[in-house]
């Protein structure tokens, strides 16, 4: 009995010690328990329903790889701001910088002409837009342009009623227009636009690195910006519904192609479309999303190029979707 005990005892001291017992390296059982409990991959839509509780693990997981991994070429940015305005954030650069890191692929500006102004500059801000846009002049507030040589100019149009929100002087509603930017840098070369892909990815992509900027050092913060409680109160067929979207040959002439989504209140295309695009990326990766832009500027169509980019088609893909979208939004 007595040596029992001593056993007993030097194996217990020697685990204390973080020293491997009779062989045993506990480091080791340690990495075995670790991978035993991160929650399982999502390789397709099929994993979807059985996983859905999985998907913004791996969504994060992806998008702080793709953060991590450093871009090959550095962003030329130059920012203008309107003779009786004033910058308005000291992080809109680390913002560009950050969504670039994650949607790396597809077409890139040659540079960025970064506009800023406020009520007072509007006149200004218009003349300076098309002189940098040369011969590709598109008017609006917060517009984005392509010129001839390929660079993006972006016009933030800081609204007086807007100048205390919290998300300007944060950098993180840069982040969300810059991807506005990206996507409107796929179609520079195309006879079609953006709106030949739907509102809610259109949105939801760009809340994607809003969102990640705002919590990138805190998994729990943002997950649990990510529990989906403004959805909780829709079912399943609702989600089904919006996410209709009709090719080109099936619409009116004139047609709005985003009519579906218009039937809703606005805010639904950020929401729905935020989770969504964490469906697609943690299936496939951020990089996922703006290849699909990049395709649809070829194919003038979202329903084929989401086949080409996914491997599935949106018949088949739609009903998963509005399942998980159901199901973590409880």
């Amino acid at each position: 009995m007595k040596l029992s005990l001593k056993i007993i005892i030097c194996v217990i001291s020697l685990q204390f010690l973080g020293t491997p017992a009779f062989g045993i390296d506990h480091s080791k059982l340690h990495k075995i328990s670790a991978q035993a409990t991160k929650p399982k991959e999502i390789k397709s839509f099929y994993d979807l329903s059985k996983n859905y509780k999985s998907i913004h693990y791996w969504t994060w997981q992806k998008i702080v790889k793709a953060d991590k991994s450093r871009l090959n070429d550095k962003i030329l940015i130059e920012f203008v701001v309107g003779p009786n305005s004033s910058y308005y954030s000291k992080k809109t650069t680390s913002a560009i910088e950050l969504t670039q890191r994650i949607f790396r692929s597809g077409l890139k500006p040659t540079k960025i002409w970064w506009i800023t102004n406020t009520n007072d500059d509007d006149a200004w801000a218009e003349n300076k837009m098309k002189e940098l846009g040369k011969s590709r002049y598109f008017d609006g507030n917060n517009g984005y342009l392509i010129n001839d040589l390929g660079e993006i100019i972006v016009n933030k149009k800081i609204d007086d009623k807007f100048k205390n929100d919290p998300n300007i002087s944060n950098g993180s509603s840069d982040a969300h227009g810059y991807v506005h930017a990206l996507q409107t840098v796929q179609f520079m070369n195309s006879k079609f636009n953006q709106s030949e892909t739907p509102r809610w990815l259109f949105e939801g992509s760009a809340d994607v690195p809003m969102m990640y900027f705002l919590y990138q050092s805190n998994y729990k913060k943002w997950s649990e910006n990510r529990k989906g409680v403004t959805l909780k109160k829709f079912s399943k067929k609702f989600f089904y519904d919006y996410l209709d979207f009709k090719e080109p040959t099936q619409r009116n002439v004139g047609e709005n192609p985003w009519a579906v989504t218009n039937q809703w209140p606005d805010q639904l295309a950020y929401d729905i479309g935020s989770y969504v695009c964490d469906i697609f990326i943690a299936i496939k990766g951020p990089e996922s999303i703006m290849n699909l832009y990049e395709d649809v500027a070829r194919t003038g169509n979202f329903i084929e190029s989401f086949n080409n980019i996914f491997g599935i088609s949106w018949s088949n893909a739609r009903p998963l979707i509005a399942d998980a979208l159901f199901k973590i939004s409880r």
